[in-house]
């Protein structure tokens, strides 16, 4: 577990070949906390998660990203499970019953924080937004990537046929299998990033970016590989 401030905290599991997965944690000005993007991570994972606090919202923040979700459920069955509108469909065919819209969260949520829901997508992927010192924390999923560590084996030879990574990048699967019209979710997102100009960026693979270059910096990839 890594503190990012005093209400977030960032869970990584890496894997031999080098790539990882992040789940993150948010406090909850009520109690307890939000989980972004459950993810398993050996024995130990629920202890270590309740150090933050007990799960209130469990958030799949795409309709990929679900495989320890049913699992955290199990754990926790009064949490909220809630994902983007869009990505429900696909969600409750994949056997979880019960999601509720990122609405739901409304009332508990960190003051400022907000949910944006990314136009021109078709996986329903949503970021949330949290306030901070010099502009916004973001919380993105599949949207961008930012590995720095080597990745080996088959799995090393998919991430540079995809063009994931090294360093900050938006993946040929995002464009592919994420996003349904390119012109809408360009425009979405350069627009998203002119109005609230985030200061630090949190991905679900990869490391942090985060000081005042991170608006050029998203807005440079974007125009590159959209």
């Amino acid at each position: 577990m890594d503190t990012i401030t005093p209400e977030l905290f960032r869970f990584e599991r890496a894997l031999p070949n080098g790539w990882s997965l992040n789940m993150f944690a948010v406090r909850l000005p009520g109690g307890g906390t939000l989980v972004h993007s459950p993810t398993w991570m050996g024995d130990g994972t629920f202890d270590e998660v309740e150090k933050v606090g007990e799960p209130r919202v469990l958030v799949a923040p795409n309709h990929f990203h679900h495989l320890s979700l049913e699992r955290f459920r199990k754990r926790y069955p009064r949490a909220l499970a809630v994902a983007n509108e869009a990505a429900i469909p696909r969600l409750l065919q994949k056997g979880h019953a019960g999601m509720q819209d990122l609405a739901a969260t409304r009332e508990l949520l960190p003051p400022g924080a907000r949910w944006l829901r990314c136009g021109g997508t078709k996986n329903g992927e949503a970021w949330l937004s949290l306030p901070g010192d010099g502009g916004p924390t973001w919380i993105v999923c599949d949207a961008f990537f930012n590995p720095m560590r080597p990745v080996t084996g088959f799995m090393g030879l998919a991430t540079r046929a995809l063009r994931i990574g090294p360093g900050l990048s938006i993946g040929t699967t995002f464009k592919l299998v994420g996003i349904e019209k390119a012109a809408d979710y360009r425009e979405w997102a350069l627009r998203a990033v002119d109005e609230e100009k985030p200061r630090r960026v949190l991905f679900s693979h990869g490391e942090a970016i985060e000081g005042e270059g991170v608006p050029a910096r998203l807005r440079e990839i974007i125009r590159a590989r959209v």
